[in-house]
């Protein structure tokens, strides 16, 4: 046993969480509030000074304000001037955990990134992250749309003047709408095509500069389609050049860096770096730096030393090795994003009985209520129901968040006590029996009852080389796991890897992931549900349920309603201990002395973004 999981071990559920590290409360630009909003938040002054790392008050990531409480309606189109500038100065250089292949073409997986090359067709103003900022007309690609009466049509108006690199021509309403028709074919390799095409259905032109959005029929419009067009939610899909597709052919126009954003790629390799100039006039913003250098640096330790020599100006860092590489470089720390949850997800629990279509798909392969599966139920057998259940909440209790927070991740996350909506004790619908006490006894208690008083066999996953997962914390939770009786037997492949089991519904086993907190008002459970949206987490939740919360939440308007949703659907699987809650993993980002300012977008993963923002001294 290594010292650190020996310490892991040693400590109890008494231990008083480290502060999660935030940026300066002198700043009103990048201090993290710690108030729970309710209510939209305001876009604030982004040119105040370089954010400073302080602690404070330990807490759960605060919850962001819903964008909208009903579909976004008609907005006016902005008469603003591209922006120019001729202030720029030097070379940003970014340390990246993975640089993935370029892709131009949407069919073949191109989304919008965060590197400013490849722009989202909506940019939020800024805001205090964790918070997200409002829509900005005078910064996206989209500056105004209108809303169909029966919510099944919207017209987009597209701005005028916006320009694709390498001289490839303005972009039009044509380009928009063949790249969502593209990235919608059937077969394509986008990424964001599942999510997405729920309920987006072909688009067509009106004209040059307007283009129209059919909702896919039979299903409603998602309330939440501007923040999944958006630069704040992931990387979206993106509009490339139907010019360069029709002229260069498929393969080539997929390499040829056409892209929208304020930086245009020079070079661009795999596992490599990804070079680009900034570009001295475009209808969004203009970089402050002359040049963009993104390296690709996999391994933390090697980020951490090129943070620490002075090789990169910008490094996401795992929390356990930040707090001392700034401090040895004298540098600033950012905090990324509204963190993601990681859970431990029981797979197996395939209870839903038809998919949203009313098509059977009961009982799933991966539905093995066994005795080599005692964590899944089968709901034709009421015993195995019983027992199941006492057995995942053994297994949750044995885990020791506290633990989990201040050892391996230096008080930076804060423990997670929610199954899968992310409520935190800091907000007003957070109840009282949500919260899970670690009680090791209790646990092996738990096992007696359900007939394992010798515990049983766990083979487990955890994913290899994903920068929102973290094996070290596996590692960790096998051990607990371990001491409670259970022989543990840790699996690591890829995500990639073990993506078909999920898209399958054959993952049986426990294995961690990730999902995003803070939102509450999101329609939350396409992850545990038979819906468009690709892999799972090894769980479907019964009909009834899902009726009650994610399906309702697909068509309710009110962000008040989809929360009260979100309540009992948390509240469903608190009864059920369908997932063991681990921490909320909260990213930062190691800034360097040179960089003066440097204000990114709040984005749902938490990658580091915004490097249009960054003024460099020299």
């Amino acid at each position: 046993m290594s010292p650190k999981f020996g310490r892991l071990i040693a400590i109890g559920a008494s231990v008083a969480l480290f502060a999660i590290v935030a940026c300066s409360s002198d700043d009103p630009a990048t201090a993290v509030p710690q108030a729970t909003s309710t209510t939209a938040p305001q876009a604030t002054n982004t040119t105040a000074a370089a954010p400073t790392a302080t602690t404070g008050p330990a807490s759960q990531p605060p919850t962001v304000a819903p964008a909208a409480t009903a579909v976004p309606q008609a907005t006016a189109a902005p008469t603003q001037a591209p922006v120019a500038s001729t202030d720029q100065n030097g070379t940003l250089r970014v340390a990246a955990a993975a640089i993935n292949p370029p892709t131009f073409v949407p069919f073949l997986g191109a989304t919008s990134d965060n590197f400013g090359i490849k722009d989202s067709p909506v940019h939020m103003k800024h805001a205090p992250i964790p918070q997200r900022g409002d829509y900005d007309p005078n910064g996206s690609m989209i500056t105004g749309w209108t809303v169909a009466p029966d919510s099944q049509s919207i017209v987009f108006t597209i701005r005028e003047g916006m320009e694709f690199h390498k001289d490839w021509g303005e972009i039009t309403a044509e380009d928009f709408v063949w790249s969502f028709n593209n990235a919608l074919l059937e077969g394509n390799l986008n990424s964001r095509s599942g999510f997405l095409g729920e309920y987006h259905g072909t688009w067509e032109v009106i004209d040059s500069h307007t283009a129209k959005m059919n909702v896919r029929e039979g299903a409603p419009l998602n309330p939440r389609w501007l923040i999944e067009l958006s630069n704040t939610w992931r990387n979206t899909l993106t509009v490339a050049s139907k010019k360069a597709f029709d002229e260069l052919g498929e393969e080539e126009a997929n390499v040829t860096f056409i892209g929208t954003g304020p930086f245009e790629a020079t070079t661009w390799r795999a596992e490599d770096k990804i070079e680009a100039v900034a570009l001295t006039e475009h209808y969004r913003a203009v970089p402050h730096v002359e040049r963009l250098e993104i390296l690709h640096i996999p391994e933390v330790a090697t980020r951490v030393a090129a943070y620490k020599t002075d090789e990169v100006d910008i490094a996401a860092i795992s929390n356990q090795f930040l707090l001392e590489a700034v401090e040895d470089r004298g540098g600033t720390i950012v905090r990324l994003g509204l963190g993601q949850q990681l859970n431990y997800f029981f797979g197996g629990n395939f209870w839903q009985e038809t998919d949203p279509d009313g098509v059977v798909i009961f009982p799933r392969d991966g539905l093995k209520a066994d005795a080599d599966h005692p964590w899944i139920g089968d709901p034709r057998d009421e015993e195995t129901m019983r027992r199941s259940r006492l057995v995942r909440e053994a297994m949750t209790i044995a885990i020791d968040r506290t633990a989990l927070s201040e050892v391996l991740q230096e008080g930076l996350s804060p423990p997670a006590f929610t199954h899968f909506t992310g409520f935190a004790p800091s907000d007003s619908q957070w109840k009282d029996e949500w919260m899970i006490e670690f009680d090791p006894d209790r646990a092996r208690e738990l096992l007696g009852e359900a007939g394992y008083p010798n515990g049983f066999d766990v083979p487990m996953w955890t994913a290899s080389a994903h920068s929102l997962i973290d094996a070290e914390i596996g590692d960790a939770v096998a051990q607990m796991w371990e001491n409670i009786g259970l022989s543990t037997e840790m699996e690591r492949t890829t995500y990639a890897a073990r993506r078909p089991t999920m898209i399958e519904r054959t993952m049986d086993i426990p294995m961690m992931h990730h999902r995003g907190v803070g939102d509450h008002s999101e329609a939350k459970g396409r992850l545990m549900s038979a819906g468009l949206g690709g892999a799972n987490r090894g769980t479907e939740l019964p009909v009834e349920i899902l009726q009650q919360t994610y399906w309702a939440n697909l068509e309710e308007p009110d962000a008040q309603k989809r929360i009260a949703n979100n309540v009992v659907l948390e509240d469903y699987l608190r009864e059920n201990w369908l997932t063991a809650p681990l921490v909320v993993k909260v990213g930062h980002a190691a800034v360097s002395p040179n960089v003066l300012e440097w204000f990114p977008s709040m984005e749902t993963f938490g990658f580091i973004n915004g490097f249009e923002t960054v003024v460099l001294a020299n």
